[in-house]
């Protein structure tokens, strides 16, 4: 993989209890809680996210991870678990395109930083 930066993301990202913790942090970060009050299992809107809430932790997302993550998800309330299991997947996802020749997404993780693949 040449990301550079978005290696280390993707480590953390895979590392489950890492990705959790990070997630975690982004999320209580954004809900003005600590991220030890953070329930993984618990929906983010049982946790008090709104949608404008909803979107800001879409793009923290994207900053953080270099994908985008669907705001629909978010939206229809799901576990941090959940959106952190989604979050690797899109990363295995920018991994394999990246692998294929010419491969649309990862040209846009060379050219951008992210991946565009959809959750």
């Amino acid at each position: 993989m040449a990301w550079g930066p978005i290696d280390d993301v993707g480590f953390l990202a895979r590392n489950s209890a890492k990705r959790g913790a990070g997630l975690c942090g982004l999320t209580g970060r954004i809900l003005h809680m600590s991220p030890e009050r953070i329930d993984l299992n618990r929906s983010v809107l049982d946790l008090g996210m709104d949608s404008l809430m909803g979107i800001e932790l879409g793009m923290a997302v994207e900053e953080s991870f270099g994908v985008k993550l669907s705001i629909m998800a978010i939206a229809e309330g799901a576990t941090v678990h959940t959106l952190s299991t989604r979050i690797v997947d899109l990363l295995d996802e920018c991994d394999a395109d990246e692998a294929s020749p010419g491969g649309a997404a990862a040209t846009d993780v060379r050219e951008r930083g992210t991946c565009d693949a959809r959750a």
